[in-house]
């Protein structure tokens, strides 16, 4: 591993990319535990030609919930919009065939409460025909992966925060 001076942030992290519309690939997606307890997916995504992060959750509420047919009806429009922009099969539960997909997101800017600093979190997905006046996928400058096609399975990432506080 060759290391570089220039990588080196003081402040540890990454400055927010404005707000817009991006393509965005699946970098990592894993089930898991939600801090309440719900099963869930985290997905980190890259942005196309960024260096920064994001992440994306997808809560599973639990049956016994008050707001359960709200929370169920929420999930699985987070879902139907992943399945719908990196034109994964409907239905398709199994996250290792979600990773590597380029689809896109529209991004947007927020307060990190905990930090007290601005970050980046995907606002919703593009569906497949409104990515079409996007730009092809592009690995970030000096990430030494050369530009690979929408769709192409080849992997990076975009920051966001990591912790968020989740709905469930």
């Amino acid at each position: 591993m060759e290391l570089h001076a220039k990588d080196y942030n003081p402040d540890g992290h990454f400055m927010p990319i404005p707000p817009g519309d991006y393509r965005v690939r699946i970098e990592e997606a894993e089930e898991t535990v939600s801090k309440a307890g719900n099963e869930m997916f985290k997905l980190t995504l890259s942005v196309s030609g960024k260096k920064n992060k994001l992440w994306f959750y997808i809560v599973f509420p639990q049956v016994g919930d008050a707001k359960f047919s709200e929370k169920k009806q929420m999930t699985n429009q987070k879902l139907g919009e992943v399945w719908e922009s990196f034109n994964l099969k409907v239905g398709d539960m199994n996250v290792l065939n979600w990773r590597g997909k380029v689809g896109a997101a529209r991004v947007k800017q927020e307060m990190n409460k905990e930090r007290g600093e601005m970050q980046n979190a995907v606002s919703y997905f593009l569906t497949r025909k409104r990515q079409e006046g996007l730009a092809p996928w592009s690995e970030p400058e000096d990430s030494g992966v050369s530009s690979a096609p929408a769709g192409d399975s080849m992997s990076m990432r975009a920051e966001s925060g990591g912790d968020v506080d989740l709905p469930f």
